[in-house]
C-alpha cells in the first residue's frame, strides 16, 4: 500500500510540477481589477423577485413584498412610483436609486432629443437642464434664487453637465434634492 502511494506521488510529480497544480486559480491582477471596479447590483423593479429586492440595503422582506404587491396591482412607469408604496419615503428611495435600473419615465438615458416630451405621472413637460433658466430651477421645491444661481454658475463653469450626479458636488444639494431635480429636468444630447 505504501509503495502504491509513493508510486502515485512520483507519477504526479513527474507529469505535473506542483507549482502548476493550481494554475486555474484567479490571478492577483484579476482580483485587483474586481476591487477597483466592484460589481454594482442593478435591480429592475418591474420584474425583481423578493430575493433580489432584499439584496438592496434597507429593503427587508416586508418592504420587498409591498413593492411586489404594488407592482402586481399598478405596475411601475418610474422608479419614483415606489414613493406610492406603503412605508417608502424619499429618504429610503434616495438610498436605493443607485441600485435600481432606470425606467423610461425616470431617466435621461432614454431621452432621444431635447424637444422630446417625457410623460410623467404629473404630466409635466421636463426641461433640458443645460438650457434651464433661473426661474425654471426655482420650480424645484427647496431651491431658491441663491441656490439656483449657484447651479447655473456651476453648470456654466463646466460648459454644461453630462450627468445629473455632478450636482451632488454643490454644497446643499443632496440625493433628495437631486431626485426632485431629475423629476423636472433631463440632460439632452450635445
Amino acid at each position: 500500500m505504501i509503495l502504491l502511494f509513493i508510486g502515485f506521488i512520483s507519477i504526479l510529480a513527474v507529469s505535473k510540477p506542483f507549482n502548476k497544480l493550481y494554475s486555474n486559480e484567479v490571478s492577483p491582477d484579476s482580483i485587483r481589477a474586481d476591487i477597483a471596479q466592484p460589481y454594482l447590483l442593478q435591480v429592475d423593479i418591474r420584474k425583481a423577485t423578493l430575493r433580489e429586492l432584499t439584496q438592496i440595503k434597507g429593503i427587508g422582506d416586508k418592504t420587498a413584498q409591498n413593492i411586489i404587491d404594488f407592482r402586481d396591482k399598478n405596475g411601475y412607469a418610474s422608479i419614483y412610483d415606489l414613493l406610492k408604496v406603503q412605508g417608502i419615503g424619499e429618504k429610503k428611495l434616495s438610498g436605493w436609486i443607485e441600485f435600481l435600473t432606470p425606467l423610461p419615465n425616470d431617466s435621461l438615458h432614454f431621452i432621444k432629443s431635447e424637444s422630446e416630451e417625457i410623460p410623467t405621472n404629473s404630466n409635466l413637460k421636463r426641461i433640458e437642464f443645460n438650457s434651464a433658466k433661473l426661474e425654471d430651477l426655482m420650480k424645484v421645491k427647496g431651491i431658491g434664487e441663491k441656490k439656483a444661481q449657484q447651479i447655473i454658475e456651476f453648470r456654466n463653469s463646466r460648459k454644461g453637465i453630462t450627468n445629473m450626479e455632478e450636482l451632488l458636488t454643490i454644497k446643499g444639494i443632496g440625493k433628495k434634492t437631486l431626485a426632485k431635480i431629475q423629476e423636472l429636468f433631463y440632460i439632452g444630447k450635445k
